[in-house]
């Protein structure tokens, strides 16, 4: 009888399925693992922008505003485009936040959906209770 030094095809084939099977799983979740870090990464940068818009108002004494729509961020002062920011991952409603010359906002909550999951940022966070900026 002669031994074979190899596998066969069969076994061949087991092991791939095998391996393409854990492969889709763990892959499906690594994916879905970085979108999620991604859209956490914009909110904290919308956050920044927030913060940043509310001590420019504050430090120069003019309105700040800041127009949402969808994937879009354009902030202004005293009709100057000053900035424009693209979202990949975040969409917001229509919306604009526009902070007075003490730098605080004309609303306190800003709704924003990533995927499937909707999300309202508290813009509160920036204040303590006697309606100054936090640092």
């Amino acid at each position: 009888m002669v031994k074979s030094a190899g596998m066969t095809l069969i076994e061949l084939l087991v092991v791939v399925t095998i391996m393409m099977t854990a492969l889709s799983i763990v892959g499906g979740l690594t994916i879905d693992s970085v979108r999620k870090a991604s859209a956490q990464r914009e909110v904290v940068a919308v956050y920044s922008i927030l913060k940043k818009s509310s001590v420019m108002a504050f430090s120069t004494g003019r309105l700040v505003k800041l127009d949402f729509a969808e994937q879009q961020l354009e902030i202004s002062t005293e009709g100057t485009v000053y900035e424009v920011r693209e979202f990949d991952h975040l969409y917001f409603r229509s919306t604009t936040v526009i902070f007075n010359k003490n730098g605080v906002p004309n609303v306190m909550n800003l709704e924003v959906k990533a995927g499937n999951l909707v999300k309202v940022l508290d813009l509160r966070v920036f204040f303590n209770g006697d309606g100054m900026v936090n640092s």
